[in-house]
């Protein structure tokens, strides 16, 4: 999947979204410009942190919207990829950061 993910330009996710999702992380990781619904997890920036007008409440009723937004992607691919620079600096920094926040929990509970 990673290898597909590589290649392609533009990542669409309209599902549950039950928590922190692996697959637009790893499409955002990969290059891809990430499209999602509201639902679950993505429906709040600390989980999904992409600017809102990547994010549906609900699709198919905005067809027009994102229909549109998809052609600019391809269109304009370079100015919608550096506005995930920041996502994928937050994804980079994942690891570091848990571990930085199990430690200070570690520090707080010994005090």
């Amino acid at each position: 999947m990673v290898n597909e993910m590589q290649h392609a330009k533009l990542y669409i996710d309209f599902g549950s979204h039950p928590g922190k999702d692996r697959i637009p992380r790893e499409a955002a990781s990969c290059g891809c410009v990430i499209i999602t619904n509201r639902k679950g997890s993505a429906a709040y920036f600390e989980d999904v942190p992409i600017q809102d007008k990547y994010k549906f409440e609900s699709p198919e009723k905005s067809y027009e919207e994102l229909t549109t937004l998809i052609d600019d992607v391809f269109v304009n691919f370079s100015e919608h990829f550096s506005i995930f620079s920041k996502y994928r600096e937050i994804i980079r920094k994942d690891e570091e950061t848990f571990n930085t926040e199990v430690l200070d929990f570690v520090t707080a509970m010994e005090i």
